[in-house]
Formats: structure tokens, C-alpha cells, sequence
């Protein structure tokens, strides 16, 4: 097991995507909050944590899956 097995790649990957789009801005709470749930995990949020990375960035996350899902489908359509 190495120093890096509890970061989420995957998110970390997302929300610097979401950060170079400007629709997280580096110097924000949101931020600062998505950074300890990809290195710590969304369980050790305070309840208080857990609400505002619920009602800003999972929305961002899903708006950005979305994205990716069309520009997946707009490939895979020949025209």
C-alpha cells in the first residue's frame, strides 16, 4: 500500500476539470472541502461540511458527467 492509496483519482481529476472550466473557484470553501473528500473521504465532513459539498459541488460533478455523456454520444454519431 502506498502514502497515495486514499486519494480519489477520479475525483481529484473532475474537480480540477471543474476549477479550469471556472465553475469551482481554487479559493473557496467548496473547494477547500472537495480537497479533503478526495484525500480523506466524504465520511470525515462535519454535517455542516457534507451539505455544502452536496448542494455545490456534487451538482458541478453531475452537470460535468453530463457533458461527458453527450460529448461521448456526439462522437460515437457518425454524421
Amino acid at each position: 500500500m502506498g502514502a497515495n492509496d486514499h486519494i480519489d483519482i477520479e475525483l481529484h481529476d473532475a474537480i480540477e476539470e471543474l476549477v479550469s472550466e471556472g465553475q469551482i473557484e481554487k479559493e473557496t470553501l467548496g473547494y477547500r472541502i472537495a480537497q479533503q473528500v478526495i484525500h480523506q473521504g466524504y465520511e470525515t465532513l462535519s454535517p455542516a461540511q457534507k451539505h455544502s459539498y452536496d448542494s455545490e459541488i456534487l451538482p458541478a460533478l453531475s452537470r460535468l458527467a453530463e457533458q461527458h455523456e453527450m460529448n461521448r454520444i456526439d462522437l460515437s454519431n457518425p454524421r
